[in-house]
């Protein structure tokens, strides 16, 4: 028997199972599919989605192979509206890479864990009772029961496991259709820059692939239109001419042309006892923004390792309540959003076009809207402030908070490079190394030391306690410290903005817990994480 069932081999449920099989959970992933998909319909991996890649450890060669988008631009016809590109100290937001590439990635991070993966096994029917749920798979030789104490639905916009577990998805489909398609094309458009044309007939928007010249053309359609996709090349020229208003390049189709409908719906509940869902079963939106895969992937991150500590018995099965409540919001701010952002691409209403292209497109273009949009589109401000996570701030702890400008509990860790005594160079999240972990700034002080005692007589070997130093002369390191780390160019303390003698804890998805900003008890909200799944 299997303590965990995922059903889906995406990217949402294989990034689920890598958290897992990590920390040491018996996990198997079924799927109906007889095998991996060749083809890629997501497109992308934020900062965000590519920083859990690497703690997955599944990274690999994906963010040299990716294509880093440092720019966008908007067109009606050939006149640019508006333009934005990160500078070149900034690192990329997004990194353009097909949804195949990243699921092999995490397969072989998987088969390096020791999980299974069976294809060609479907869900059939699912029924829970005495500690357990039982899934019917039917699978090359029929059907076989599959007993788990825990089963998650990464079974797609279409889920099985949503559906047998009576979840609504509620929500709608947008009118147009939309079109999709991979080409060779010869032009000289920037190649580490996505492109959007804006015409009365729908938008058409160019993203730069993997590949000399390869690019994802995505187009929508009038209400009603009719378009024959038996010939892409034609169909590619067609729109790229139309929708730019200059002649087509030439191109070569890289396959057939696809068409899809946009949903936009999002599940009522993630959990129904010991089912839970994540990815696109719990939520779909337009692909505007490039958010999609990236969200799936963050649910697994914040479920895996909650869902880890229930199954090894460390925590109360109520701390995965916290999912919901920390995931779900982000889901429905992404479903608002993306809609938003469709709606006002395709509007040609005289009102809102004028709106688009003489207010908002032109305040695209001002430093502070670029840096908000490029933040925006990485996920690296997706935080869980008001989750039942978040301790309550202590009298005078939120006016602290304010004069520093210090991250708060819920929000994420910022990563930055660190020195190591050795000389060698790290980014402070590797070190974390997927666990708890108690940063602390300043000379070690008995205070601290009491700190570090209490949490790892709940934690054990999950906690790392670091002390960051601002240079190895100047470290005072005591033996109940784990590691040392040289903040020589100050990149943390710009991050977490620490009072002297601060301290902060990451939770094992790189979040802020507890900060003593604060002023609240770590030992007691740790405790109230474990036991009662809230800390308030």
């Amino acid at each position: 028997m299997a303590t965990v069932l995922v059903v889906g081999a995406g990217p949402t449920g294989l990034a689920l199972a890598c958290e897992l099989l990590g920390r040491g959970v018996d996990t198997v992933v079924a799927d109906r599919a007889p095998g991996p998909a060749a083809g890629s319909r997501a497109l992308g991996l934020t900062a965000r989605g590519m920083e859990i890649l690497h703690w997955l450890g599944a990274a690999g060669e994906l963010p040299r192979r990716a294509v880093a988008a440092m720019g966008a631009g908007v067109y009606a016809g050939p006149r640019r509206l508006a333009h934005v590109r990160a500078r070149p100290q900034e690192p990329p937001s997004v990194f353009l890479i097909g949804q195949a590439e990243v699921e092999a990635a995490l397969r072989d991070r998987v088969a390096e864990l020791g999980g299974t993966i069976r294809w060609e096994h479907e869900l059939v029917d699912l029924a829970a009772g005495d500690g357990r749920v039982t899934a019917i798979l039917k699978g090359p030789q029929g059907e076989a029961r599959h007993p788990a104490d825990w089963l998650v639905g990464c079974d797609g916009a279409h889920s099985t496991t949503r559906s047998l577990a009576g979840i609504a998805f509620e929500g709608d489909a947008l009118p147009q259709t939309f079109l999709i398609a991979d080409a060779r094309i010869d032009w000289d458009r920037p190649a580490d820059e996505t492109a959007v044309w804006l015409h009365p007939d729908g938008v058409l928007a160019a993203l730069p692939m993997p590949g000399d010249g390869q690019w994802r053309i995505t187009a929508s359609l009038p209400e009603g239109a009719r378009v024959d996709t038996d010939r892409p090349e034609e169909l590619l020229r067609r729109l790229l001419a139309e929708r730019r208003g200059e002649p087509a390049p030439r191109l070569e189709a890289g396959g057939p042309v696809s068409a899809f409908r946009v949903q936009r719906r999002l599940a009522a509940r993630y959990r129904s006892g010991r089912v839970l869902l994540a990815g696109d079963a719990a939520h779909v939106h337009s692909p505007s923004g490039g958010q999609g895969m990236n969200l799936g992937l963050g649910d697994a991150h914040n479920l895996g390792w909650k869902l880890a500590l229930v199954a090894n018995g460390r925590a109360a099965p109520e701390l995965l309540d916290s999912y919901a409540a920390e995931r779900r919001p982000v889901a429905a701010a992404t479903v608002r959003d993306t809609t938003a952002l469709t709606e006002a691409a395709l509007s040609d209403r005289a009102a809102h076009r004028l709106l688009r292209e003489w207010v908002v497109l032109p305040l695209s273009r001002t430093a502070p809207v670029r840096r908000q949009l490029m933040r925006a589109v990485s996920q690296l401000d997706t935080g869980y402030r008001r989750g039942p996570l978040a301790p309550a701030t202590a009298p005078g702890g939120r006016a602290l908070e304010l004069l520093t400008g210090a991250p708060r509990p819920g929000d994420r860790g910022p990563d930055a490079e660190v020195r190591l005594p050795d000389g060698s160079t790290g980014t402070l999240l590797a070190r974390m190394r997927g666990g708890w972990s108690l940063l602390l700034f300043g000379p070690p002080t008995p205070v601290q030391r009491e700190l570090a005692t209490g949490l790892r007589e709940r934690l054990g070997p999950d906690l790392r306690v670091l002390k960051v130093a601002n240079s190895t002369k100047t470290a005072n390191t005591a033996s109940w410290v784990d590691e040392l780390l040289v903040d020589h160019c100050r990149a943390v303390r710009r991050g977490y903005r620490p009072a002297r003698r601060d301290a902060v804890l990451l939770r094992p998805d790189g979040h802020i817990g507890w900060r003593a900003l604060r002023g609240t008890d770590p030992v007691s909200w740790l405790s109230a994480l474990l036991d009662r799944g809230a800390v308030r």
